[in-house]
């Protein structure tokens, strides 16, 4: 099927607002859940041409397939997506485990149930970067943003130890065993906790339909959206509200620098010299920018390192590290 945005999908369940099946993104094809909204009158249930698309979940989304891939449940019980080769690139690993069905419900939960139809395994367990209403995020479990609206491969700056948090809410005075979690209401995004009596609002917005959902981007914008007037519309920036425009950590994009709100780039050291950092789009600073040529410690007459006191920085690449950390150990 192919959606008014451009994006096509090839649907192998349809349950009220939701599909899933294989969606194709930049880089290849997912197994993905997403929503179908819009006025389906026009098309067919195959071809839905009044539909818009908004993927809510994805399987291994640094793993995508080629075409042809296919998506087997096997006889042991194991869900399984297979490249075109046969070569498996990812499994829900509930072989074993007396799988029956696959069943998609609702509220665009993808389950596997025995025989008994217990559920063996769903999808909101293994969230993305995407909550739906109802769903919840367990203790242990995080949401992780993609690294563009079209590249769902999960952020490169994600993963940092120990985490480097931009915005943190205090819970210091309560014990929260495994059983807590935060869940996404229709006008809040809710702590509950059973072993302190705690169903606690932490943010809370205005939501007029049943269909909102909350993406984390790539930015680090935590972002509801709904249907509206026939489009997904943004109806709330949560932490904006909380830390400003200024606190997320790339404002500015890659190598950019924010100062008293505006972003501009590396100046080399000799304004005459070897220029090292271009600006992306002059129009948007937010893109950041790229190096146009490679730093070196054998070249300081066009730049050099200042040592920083009581600072933190996300690292790129091990290859970078090494270069700041060897340029440093030169330089002091």
């Amino acid at each position: 099927m192919r959606f008014l945005d451009g994006s096509v999908a090839g649907s192998i369940l349809e349950r009220g607002d939701y599909g899933c099946g294989f969606y194709r993104t930049d880089e290849g094809h997912l197994f993905t859940i997403f929503y179908l909204m819009g006025n389906r009158g026009r098309g067919t249930a195959a071809y839905p041409v009044g539909c818009y698309s908004q993927v809510v979940w994805s399987a291994n989304r640094n793993n995508p397939v080629e075409y042809n891939a296919k998506l087997e449940l096997k006889s042991d019980g194991d869900l399984v997506r297979k490249n075109a080769n046969g070569t498996i690139a990812w499994s829900t690993n509930t072989s074993g485990k007396s799988v029956v069905s696959m069943n998609l419900d609702e509220f665009g939960n993808l389950m596997l149930n025995d025989k008994n139809d217990a559920v063996v395994w769903e999808s909101v367990s293994h969230p993305t970067d995407v909550l739906v209403p109802g769903q919840k995020l367990m203790v242990g479990q995080k949401l992780t943003p993609g690294s563009s609206s079209t590249n769902f491969t999960e952020h490169a700056l994600v993963e940092t130890n120990p985490p480097l948090a931009y915005y943190s809410t205090n819970f210091s005075n309560l014990s929260l065993d495994s059983s807590s979690y935060v869940e996404f209401r229709s006008g809040s995004l809710a702590l509950v906790s059973f072993s302190n009596n705690l169903n606690l609002p932490v943010f809370s917005f205005r939501a007029s339909t049943s269909q909102p959902f909350v993406r984390l981007s790539s930015d680090g914008h935590l972002k509801v959206y709904e249907w509206r007037e026939n489009q997904w519309q943004e109806i709330a920036d949560i932490l904006t509200r909380e830390i400003g425009d200024y606190g997320y950590p790339l404002l500015c994009g890659e190598y950019g620098i924010c100062s008293n709100g505006q972003c501009t780039c590396p100046a080399s050291r000799n304004p005459s010299g070897t220029p090292y950092f271009k600006q992306l789009d002059d129009r948007n600073r937010s893109f950041g920018c790229p190096l146009t040529t490679p730093l070196s410690c054998d070249d300081p007459q066009n730049h050099s390192f200042v040592k920083l006191e009581k600072f933190t920085y996300f690292t790129v690449s091990k290859q970078d590290e090494l270069l700041v950390q060897g340029c440093l150990l030169l330089t002091f």
